[in-house]
């Protein structure tokens, strides 16, 4: 009995052991390390936004919760990254090539399988290489261009981050449209993510080319192709990590559960001088990192900074701004450049049907962005304005300014939520409208479907909201009310215009609902399966015949 007790105590403590480890392990992984991660990338990137290290700690002392939450966030986000181009990678190199890194498209990755599995040293180690790993990475990407950027272009660095207007509401909601609107709309139109790995391969190629390793670093030629140089054909697996380096473990890229297992492998042509061949290409990728960032962190703010400078050459603007202009820029001369080339190959006469099909098609999106997205983000704003923001910020007795580009701001932010409300609400004319418009796309768009059946339903029941309440103002000194009344009459029947229709939409719903409620206790009370008891249809007749005579 003594013997049994005991077994249980073990293995309750060996459970209570598991749990406590893979809680640790998931707070190390999940917690600690982006924590840490976005630390390093804020210390690295001090000169960005000309601060200091005694700033953040000032920010820490005074705000601890709120810094911590930031800089995990983000760690999170460059781990994301990180491991999306890890992923991205994988698609583009040889299978074998990143032996070391885990897939985490593997099925058989189980990464709390591991937690229980590995011990708490090799998981140590795992964290100190991820650790030296992500810390170089940031360096390499973050404070090295910028430190070169700072002494060759002294000019480009810091970024203004400061609020570059007096209104705080005007300037939040411009970084929103950015945040929310212009960005990810520029990643979806673009197609970025094919780009990228376009460009990853043409850059592969280039370099494979140039040290004589296509077949270690592509496999897509075949083996005998590099024949010319001294070597042999390489046709055996490398063995899992444990055998060879430990890999990186925190969730970028985490190496497999069996380690006595090979990785997926394909057999490359190996030549004379591998290693140094090797060597030389680890330094290029770090070159070509390097540049990278150099061209991301000064060219898009400068030619950003150049075109607004153009429309407003007094006002210091949020670098936000600038980085958006010169990125959207940039995108729209890499995809023009690309078509014209492609057109052009293909020969003259095609080259003039393409510019006139394209012709009409920036008509229609011209056409699109001046009332979808110009005239009807307007009116939202302004509509909200006059019945939210005025009311609550301007007192009576001043004059309110309306600012159409804060209106406007404000009112794309509207269209968005609106139009996710809407596809996601239920089934009515309105939705089959939108679903129809945004199915059919630019190059099949119907112009007069689109202004019929959205565009003019929505701005006529805006300019009724704005209108009307302003035409009712402006007859009340012509019936006797004094210029007073009439002033907070127009200033507060926006409000109480919105209140009266929402009360009349809410009445109308609550009699439907009580109609169904209605008929259903009818029907549960006279309908048995399909036919009515205690209904005599011949006496509804003859009532009703007496009733019309």
């Amino acid at each position: 009995v003594v013997s049994t007790q005991s077994t249980g105590v073990q293995h309750v403590l060996g459970i209570g052991f598991i749990i406590v480890k893979v809680a640790l392990l998931l707070a190390l992984e999940v917690a600690i390390f982006p924590t840490l991660s976005g630390w390093w990338i804020d210390i690295c990137s001090l000169k960005l936004c000309d601060s200091t290290l005694a700033d953040r700690i000032n920010y820490l002392y005074t705000a601890p919760g709120t810094t911590t939450f930031l800089h995990w966030l983000v760690g999170m986000v460059f781990v994301f990254y990180f491991a999306s181009f890890v992923l991205l990678l994988r698609q583009v190199m040889r299978p074998g090539v990143l032996w070391f890194l885990k897939n985490l498209n593997d099925p058989d990755f189980h990464p709390i399988q591991e937690m229980i599995t590995y011990s708490v040293m090799k998981h140590v180690r795992r964290f100190a290489i991820s650790c030296v790993v992500f810390g170089v990475s940031i360096l390499l990407i973050v404070w090295a261009p910028l430190t070169f950027i700072g002494s060759i272009l002294p000019g480009v660095i810091p970024y203004s981050v400061e609020m570059s207007t007096e209104s705080i509401l005007g300037e939040i909601s411009l970084e929103l449209l950015l945040l929310q609107v212009v960005l990810p709309q520029l990643l979806e139109q673009s197609n970025s993510k094919q780009w990228f790995k376009n460009s990853l391969r043409v850059w592969a190629i280039g370099v494979a080319k140039l040290l004589g390793i296509r077949s270690y670093l592509l496999g897509d030629v075949p083996n005998q192709g590099e024949e010319s140089s001294a070597g042999k054909l390489v046709n055996i697996g490398v063995p899992g990590y444990s055998n060879n380096i430990e890999g990186l473990g925190m969730g970028a890229a985490q190496t497999g559960p069996n380690a006595e297992l090979f990785v997926p492998f394909q057999p490359y042509y190996r030549p004379n001088r591998f290693k140094r061949r090797v060597a030389t290409l680890v330094g290029v990728t770090c070159a070509s990192m390097f540049l990278l960032f150099v061209f991301i962190f000064s060219v898009p703010v400068s030619l950003g900074r150049w075109i607004l400078q153009l429309f407003m050459p007094s006002g210091q603007l949020h670098e936000l701004y600038t980085f958006a202009c010169g990125l959207y820029t940039l995108w729209a001369a890499t995809r023009l450049s690309t078509l014209l080339y492609n057109w052009a190959v293909q020969g003259l006469t095609l080259f003039f049907q393409k510019m006139k099909e394209w012709s009409l098609i920036m008509i229609k999106c011209i056409y699109f962005a001046l009332t979808v997205f110009g005239l009807i983000p307007v009116l939202f704003g302004l509509l909200y304005e006059m019945i939210l923001l005025l009311p609550i910020r301007v007192p009576l007795h001043h004059t309110p300014v309306h600012l159409l580009w804060q209106d406007w701001g404000l009112g794309v932010l509207f269209v968005k939520i609106l139009y996710a409300g809407t596809l996601t609400g239920p089934d009515w004319h309105f939705k089959r409208v939108l679903e129809q418009v945004f199915q059919a796309g630019v190059m099949q768009m119907d112009v007069w479907f689109v202004t019929t059946k959205l565009v003019l339903p929505v701005v006529v029941t805006q300019l009724h909201l704005l209108c009307i309440p302003y035409t009712l103002c402006s007859a009340l000194p012509y019936l006797g009310f004094s210029d007073d009344f009439s002033h907070v009459c127009h200033r507060r029947i926006y409000p109480g215009t919105v209140v009266v229709l929402l009360g009349v939409l809410l009445l109308k719903l609550q009699l439907k609902q009580f109609k169904r409620l209605y008929i259903k206790i009818k029907n549960e009370k006279y309908l048995i399966g399909t036919r009515l008891v205690n209904f005599d249809a011949e006496q509804v007749r003859t009532a009703f015949t007496q009733t019309e005579t």
